[in-house]
């Protein structure tokens, strides 16, 4: 059982409608964007801190967009000794360790709690 949280967001460049022009490589504050040997600009997801600045900036609107996209995930599982797991993970790249952190204990401690209620894990 698992759950994964789909809340940071990184930019995309359409490069069917990109001009080439450049202003989003230029503006990015986090040098995320880069030139591919195509000549085409694109979004390195891994450092894009989904700011915007690059869509703000770009000249053809639509181009450059924000999505969605996974920043981390909680699973429970049971050991093969019959203990409970909780574990987590935080994608590359994405914020918020600090609340996923704070969750996963939050669902260690539900999960303690619903254990201690059943009478026969007494």
């Amino acid at each position: 059982m698992g759950r994964e949280h789909i809340g940071a967001k990184v930019a995309r460049i359409n490069q069917d409608s990109c001009v080439k022009c450049g202003i989003c490589y230029e503006r990015c504050p986090y040098e995320s964007i880069y030139i591919d040997n195509e000549v085409n600009y694109v979004v390195n997801e891994l450092t894009c801190e989904g700011c915007n600045v690059c869509g703000l900036v770009c000249p053809v609107p639509g181009t450059i967009t924000l999505e969605l996209v996974r920043s981390e995930v909680i699973r429970e599982a049971t050991t093969k000794y019959g203990f409970p797991l909780i574990s987590a993970q935080v994608d590359v790249g994405r914020p918020e360790s600090g609340k996923l952190v704070t969750e996963e204990k939050e669902w260690a401690r539900k999960n303690n709690e619903r254990r201690r209620s059943r009478p026969h894990d007494r």
